[in-house]
């Protein structure tokens, strides 16, 4: 057990490392530092378990560092060393998880004894860290479980020990909380253990219990929920299936935990048991084209009420298919989601956007991923927003047609012309020419040109030939018979009654 002294006063340093017997207590002493920034470059090679540091030094401060070192060595334990006058520092290192305080006036035995429950203290975090790790490969790879380590987890787990000539069973449970912190789980790990006849560790924040069933005894799930609601509790219970002696937890285990993962397709349920879901096959997994057809007209409607219905119903719909599994359940999502994304796609290249789409590929239904109304929401909502953005994009692809049209009325203004300068598909440009101006492209050009040419005619003395060429017209008989039909008149019987 390594202990390390911070001090920038020498008497303190050498006081504290010269009238302890540490190393006949069973103590390492490393050399003392005389900085909290020379404690803080040692400590990753030498790895303290123990640190007794002062309050105030040059530099950083003793609170400083003990707050830096327990962010990256929460297992470390630290002393603070304070004066008098310091007391309050001490209090609030305390609240910070600092592990004790001492007085710099404290004796050679105050000082060891809190070493020695110190070390108690690690060792004893140790131990039942062995041991749960000992548990955990019992369930999840008892084939790396080695003959002595069968042995002792006989005698550390006695509530494994079973008589199978009386009926008894093992059975894994996993509980969730639906809120709460790490110290409710532990809360609740404590109850349980002391209520059943079990073992019990943490586990991805969940809470595995392997229960001892006996016959006749009382339901677990009823009392597990009886004590959640107790402690004020909400939580979600899943259990494997029954195993017949230690050796056989690895299979209830594996079960528990794909009970558990139907927790999103169980609604308000609050228990699920590996029985109930064992031989569900899944559902289909990619929407029909009807199904496909009612989003899009969805996501182009741009209704976030009919969206969030929409996507409630579906999820209500799958959860209730009786051969309903998360995996199938998530990737038929997310078939529907790519839909999505594709017609997007489309969109976008109609448009002629044939760089980066507008939105990334929805990813929020990969496997292993939750299955939730909000997370389908919040993927086809990203869809809806693109596309609106598009759409508005419209006003302004038209906006810049007719601007360049009109300052280059003098040129042969083909649809591919001006597409290509606008950056967008011409097809898609002439459909929303016809939508936004009520003319095709070629009636607007031709309203265009010939306005403009009304407008040469009225305020210069320049000759029909001259005024045909700045509108773009070479072939004089062409751009009469095109002027006559916009105003009514040629454009000489135009000169002359304006």
């Amino acid at each position: 057990m390594k202990v390390l002294i911070i001090d920038d006063e020498v008497i303190i340093r050498q006081g504290i490392s010269q009238v302890i017997d540490w190393q006949g207590s069973g103590f390492e002493l490393l050399a003392p530092a005389e900085s909290a920034e020379e404690a803080w470059e040692r400590i990753p090679g030498e790895r303290p378990d123990i640190l007794f540091t002062d309050i105030r030094m040059n530099g950083r401060s003793g609170l400083e560092l003990a707050k830096e070192v327990k962010a990256v060595y929460p297992e470390t334990e630290i002393v603070i060393l304070s004066g008098y006058d310091e007391f309050q520092y001490a209090q609030q290192a305390m609240r910070d998880g600092v592990s004790d305080y001492l007085l710099k006036t404290s004796g050679p035995g105050d000082i060891i004894r809190t070493a020695e429950r110190l070390r108690d203290k690690i060792l004893l975090k140790q131990g039942q860290q062995g041991t749960e790790r000992l548990l955990a490969r019992v369930l999840r790879a008892p084939q790396s479980v080695t003959v002595e380590e069968w042995q002792q987890a006989c005698l550390r787990f006695p509530n494994l020990n079973i008589k199978a000539d009386r009926g008894e069973q093992l059975q894994v449970w996993t509980i969730s909380l639906n809120e709460g912190e790490d110290s409710l789980l532990r809360r609740l790990r404590e109850a349980a253990c002391e209520a059943l006849p079990c073992e019990s560790i943490e586990e991805n924040g969940r809470l595995l219990l392997i229960l001892k069933i006996m016959p006749g005894a009382q339901d677990a799930a009823r009392l597990l929920a009886a004590l959640a609601r107790r402690m004020k509790m909400s939580c979600f219970l899943a259990s494997g299936g029954l195993a017949g002696d230690m050796r056989s937890l690895a299979a209830s285990y594996e079960q528990a935990l794909m009970a558990a993962g139907y927790r999103p397709l169980l609604g308000t349920a609050d228990y699920i048991a590996y029985e109930r879901i064992k031989d569900r096959q899944g559902i289909r997994t990619v929407g029909s084209q009807e199904e496909e057809s009612e989003l899009i007209e969805i996501l182009k409607a741009g209704c976030r009420d009919r969206l969030e219905d929409w996507c409630a119903r579906t999820l209500e719909r799958l959860r209730s298919h009786p051969e309903a599994t998360p995996e199938s359940v998530r990737t038929y999502l997310r078939s529907l989601s790519i839909a999505g994304y594709r017609w997007l796609e489309r969109v976008g290249n109609v448009l002629g956007r044939t760089g980066a789409p507008p939105v990334s590929e929805p990813s929020g239904f990969a496997e292993g991923g939750p299955v939730s109304a909000p997370l389908l929401l919040s993927e086809l909502l990203g869809i809806m927003n693109a596309y609106k953005q598009l759409s508005l994009d419209k006003s302004a692809y038209i906006d810049k047609a007719t601007a360049y049209i009109r300052e280059h009325l003098d040129r042969n203004l083909s649809l591919n012309l001006v597409s290509r300068q606008v950056h967008i598909n011409a097809n898609y440009l002439s459909e929303m020419f016809r939508r936004e101006t009520g003319m095709t492209y070629i009636e607007f050009v031709s309203r265009e040109k010939v306005e403009r040419a009304a407008a040469i005619l009225k305020e210069t003395p320049l000759k029909i030939s001259e005024v045909a060429n700045q509108v773009g017209y070479q072939d004089i008989k062409y751009f009469t018979r095109l002027f006559k039909k916009h105003t009514g008149m040629t454009p000489s019987e135009y000169r002359r009654n304006n």
